[in-house]
């Protein structure tokens, strides 16, 4: 038994097949994740060392050469770089694009846990992100500016306990990083001549500092029934300790030979807002996190932080939302797609000439794209910019099969047959054609689907997998709904042909009859439409990674000779104010 005859002949279980359909897609439009585009980062993994002071000849022979060696059998590894600076060093792994970069990720700590001891005693924080910089290691879904007309530069604390910590307990949060504010630290400067005069090593220093700063745990003693844990307490809890630390038996202490402050480091960088300086505030979402709710969730916390009496007089400027990007994008591609469907229903109506019929043909559309969206969250998937696009795509080519099927059916009305057995013969006779044309639709883009992964690649699967999907939900609701609706809903009789219809059918038959008479016409006028792309084709500009488009205009500097923040500030400062007068 086919698909037109279960729903004819048994329409109850049908019915509740589509509205199970129906509310799962409706489910799923609801929860589905928005995203701007689909994952398609670069798979590679950057560990860096940092090591200052050192030459890139030790770093290289001290850690790279190492970490190579250890690194080189990371599964799924395709190309490794290195490079070697004053400050440390750093390892690129290129992995192939089917690779799990999560389980790369744990790997690679594995292996360098391996060579640890192996590595320099005072080496700094070894990390593991996916950018060279680690600034930009996650991509950030909000930035925002800061301005005051009080000085921010020294109000670290006030922004990490009143900004930092509210924003980092929104869900889906994963890191906060404040820009242009540091927190205090203890800088120590050693007094060259007062070494000299007692005669003290800077290593010896250092090694003194290192291990008279640090808490540790020591276990746990046991005495009868009960259970004691044991732990040293020697970390610095003030400054003043750390400058009376004693350094040998005679009572040298480090304030005799270096100075030692409390305050807040000099800054590499800043920025300006409205012509004040300003605080950068990034915000990095989680993973699996819903982008759209979690921007949504920060500016309404952002919102609420105007109102708090400790940050009176600080302005916020939301520079960038991912969340916002996304929805206008979404939205535009939406009015697009739904522009597209009543054009659709206007020309399904001006040849089919029932507004019932056409309601039918057009109602494919919207059921096709829930069912579409259905499977799209049954496999995890986001609507995104690419799988929306695909569902665009996939707006005109959804009613082919509906219009076929119904037109045939009216067909057999119009010889005298009554609606059940007419939207039986019909469905059937142009079953296997619409199967057909639908499979050899949705094979053009297997090859696009199951392609191997690259940046290109990963955006036109998204669109063929939609567009596949989109297809299929069509095929089902024309072997199923429209046969449906035709034998126990649709109770309207065949009109009279217009007389346009009927002069258009004459000439389309008398065209027909020519090619037929002339074979040799057809395949010529088709291979001369072929020949004439050739020239466009080659004269169309090749380009498959286009420029992102900006709404603002970005000023460069560069200077000629070495120049001092104060120095720079003072310049963005002149040009700022040349710039404020043209303020729209």
């Amino acid at each position: 038994m086919t698909l037109p005859e279960i729903a004819i002949q048994r329409p109850v279980t049908m019915l509740t097949l589509l509205v199970s359909l129906a509310v799962l897609g409706g489910v799923a439009i609801t929860r589905l994740p928005l995203a701007s585009r689909p994952d398609d980062d670069e798979p590679e993994i950057f560990v860096r060392f940092p090591y200052p002071n050192a030459s890139p000849e030790q770093v290289e022979e001290m850690i790279i050469r190492p970490a190579e060696d250890v690194l080189g059998s990371v599964k799924g590894l395709k190309q490794m770089y290195s490079r070697c600076e004053d400050d440390g060093g750093s390892i690129r792994l290129e992995f192939d694009w089917s690779a799990n970069l999560h389980l790369a990720r744990v790997d690679v700590w594995e292996k360098i846990e391996r060579i640890r001891r192996d590595l320099p005693e005072d080496i700094e924080d070894i990390t593991v992100t996916e950018s060279w910089d680690s600034r930009e290691a996650d991509d950030p879904v909000l930035e925002v500016r800061l301005s005051s007309d009080l000085d921010l530069s020294e109000s670290y604390d006030v922004l990490e306990r009143r900004i930092v910590r509210p924003l980092q307990r929104v869900p889906g949060v994963a890191q906060v990083r404040l820009d242009g504010v540091s927190p205090k630290e203890v800088h120590i400067n050693l007094r060259l001549a007062s070494l000299e005069l007692h005669n003290m090593d800077v290593r010896e220093v250092t090694r003194i500092l290192r291990g008279s700063n640090f808490d540790q745990s020591l276990g746990r003693i046991r005495e009868g029934d009960r259970r004691f844990t044991v732990r040293t307490v020697g970390a610095f809890k003030t400054v003043g300790e750390v400058a009376g630390l004693v350094l040998r038996a005679d009572g040298l202490r480090l304030s005799d030979i270096a100075d030692v402050t409390y305050k807040e480091p000099e800054p590499v960088f800043g920025r300006h807002l409205d012509g004040k300086f300003a605080v950068g505030l990034t915000v990095s979402a989680e993973s699996q996190a819903n982008v759209v709710e979690v921007c949504d969730a920060l500016e309404r916390r952002i919102a609420a932080l105007d109102k708090d009496p400790e940050l009176r007089g600080v302005r916020f400027l939301v520079r960038e939302s991912q969340g916002r990007e996304i929805k206008q994008t979404l939205l535009e591609l939406l009015w697009s797609g739904l522009f597209g469907a009543v054009f659709a229903a206007v020309v399904l109506y001006v040849f089919l000439r029932r507004v019932s019929t056409t309601l039918a043909s057009v109602a494919s559309i919207p059921l096709s794209l829930i069912v579409t969206c259905g499977v799209m969250w049954l496999q995890g998937s986001t609507l995104n910019t690419m799988s929306l696009l695909g569902l665009i795509v996939g707006v005109g080519m959804l009613v082919d099969n509906a219009v076929v099927v119904i037109e045939n059916i009216f067909r057999h009305q119009e010889l005298g047959r009554d609606r059940k057995l007419a939207a039986e013969l019909g469905s059937r006779e142009v079953s296997t054609a619409v199967i057909a044309a639908t499979l050899t639709s949705v094979i053009v883009f297997l090859p696009v689907v199951f392609n191997k992964p690259s940046r290109l690649n990963i955006p036109l699967k998204e669109i063929g997998v939609t567009v596949c999907l989109t297809l299929l939900a069509s095929l089902l609701i024309s072997q199923t709904l429209i046969p449906l609706c035709t034998a126990w809903v649709i109770r309207a009789q065949p009109s009279p042909r217009p007389r346009w219809m009927v002069w258009l059918e004459r000439r389309y038959v008398q065209a027909l009859g020519f090619n037929l008479r002339r074979r040799w016409v057809a395949p010529l006028i088709g291979l001369g439409v072929a020949a004439s792309a050739f020239y466009p084709f080659y004269q169309v500009e090749m380009n498959f990674d286009p420029g992102e488009t900006s709404m603002y205009a970005q000023v460069g500097y560069q200077f000629s000779e070495e120049a001092s923040m104060k120095r720079r500030e003072e310049v963005i400062s002149y040009v700022e104010a040349c710039l404020e007068p043209h303020r729209a």
